[in-house]
């Protein structure tokens, strides 16, 4: 009985695993692949059943992993899941210790039926008066929100911040519609991607009653692009662009515009981009060879090669998709063609 009342306070650690899991597309399979670790142990530890896990050891192996695929705080995840543990050995106690002082009163009084009802009873009308006066209470408020970082109107000279915070245990928060790791004890953070201007991040907070609470911080980014060249300042013209483009290799843009899509861009087969891309942004990456874009939604992510003028789809195919794009061919001989084209294909 203790254990699901503190479930029903809080979300488990193997379920807010699963949700951002989930938001960013990514089945077990892949995750299972990529960490080394059996995809029955990942789906037992997001079931929250550490019982038929392997030792201690092994399962803070497979967190940490988990917890570093999905760009997850290796220490957040610790401390939740250390603190579920001694949870659940704490009432484990409890429950022993209870049933050893039955088994002594028993040899010293004499409880009636009687007595054994009315005490029944009493405890239930106590138990649901509290429980309706503190659901019911529950029900009427709105979540708390508190966001301690960054303060509304405050300049970022960096293309992305971190958003930190407090609510209450067991609510679900988002930024732009991103969801956002919250601990055992009410405080969440997670990294936001910014365009340069100013960006405005909707921090929305979701209570087990469905409801909400919503603040607005605006922020203006004022960053250096890749090239060294902020939006503020002047651009070269499309002619120069082109020609820039064809002695330096490949230039790729990605944005989204209606929801947020979890990307991973390859430079050159270097991993320079993880995460999710928001509504608004605009990243810009250059190779000299090839830019390798993996996306979860393909139609949603949106791209433009090299000096484009409009952006298009990454795919048609409105799932996981993979593409890569090729700069200057005459650096590339038949076997590299050949080796990425097998690359693709698998």
């Amino acid at each position: 009985m203790a254990k699901q009342s503190a479930k029903k306070n809080r979300i488990p650690l193997g379920e807010q695993l699963k949700n951002i899991r989930e938001e960013a597309g990514v089945s077990l399979d892949e995750i299972s692949h990529s960490i080394k670790v059996n995809k029955t142990y990942l789906s037992k530890i997001e079931a929250g059943d550490y019982e038929n896990l392997p030792p201690d050891v092994y399962v803070k192996g497979f967190l940490k992993g988990y917890a570093s695929f999905l760009g997850i705080d290796q220490r957040d995840v610790m401390r939740i899941y250390e603190a579920e543990k001694d949870f659940f050995r704490s009432v484990g106690d409890k429950d022993d210790s209870t049933i050893k002082a039955k088994k002594i009163q028993k040899k010293v009084f004499v409880i009636s039926p009687k007595m054994v009802a009315i005490g029944i009873f009493s405890i239930f009308v106590v138990l649901v008066v509290w429980y309706f006066y503190k659901e019911v209470g529950a029900f009427k408020k709105s979540p708390k929100l508190i966001i301690v970082s960054p303060t509304s109107n405050s300049i970022i000279m960096e293309a992305s911040t971190q958003i930190v915070g407090d609510t209450d245990i067991g609510n679900q928060v988002f930024v732009n519609g991103q969801p956002i790791f919250v601990d055992e004890k009410g405080r969440f953070k997670g990294v936001i991607n910014l365009k340069n201007g100013i960006n405005d991040l909707v921090v929305r907070v979701v209570n087990k009653f469905g409801n909400q609470s919503e603040r607005v911080v605006k922020i203006s980014a004022q960053y250096k692009t890749e090239n060294g060249v902020s939006d503020s300042e002047k651009k070269e013209d499309e002619d120069t662009v082109k020609e820039e483009k064809k002695e330096s290799g490949i230039r790729v843009t990605i944005k989204t515009e209606k929801e947020n899509v979890w990307v991973v861009v390859l430079v050159d087969d270097k991993e320079k981009f993880k995460g999710m891309v928001n509504p608004g942004g605009e990243y810009s990456f250059t190779g000299q060879r090839k830019i390798k874009i993996s996306s979860a939604r393909g139609k949603d992510t949106l791209i433009k090669v090299d000096a484009e003028e409009e952006f298009h789809s990454l795919s048609e195919n409105e799932g996981k998709v993979e593409e890569v794009f090729y700069g200057d061919y005459s650096i590339l001989n038949e076997e590299d063609l050949s080796s990425e084209d097998d690359q693709g294909t698998e």
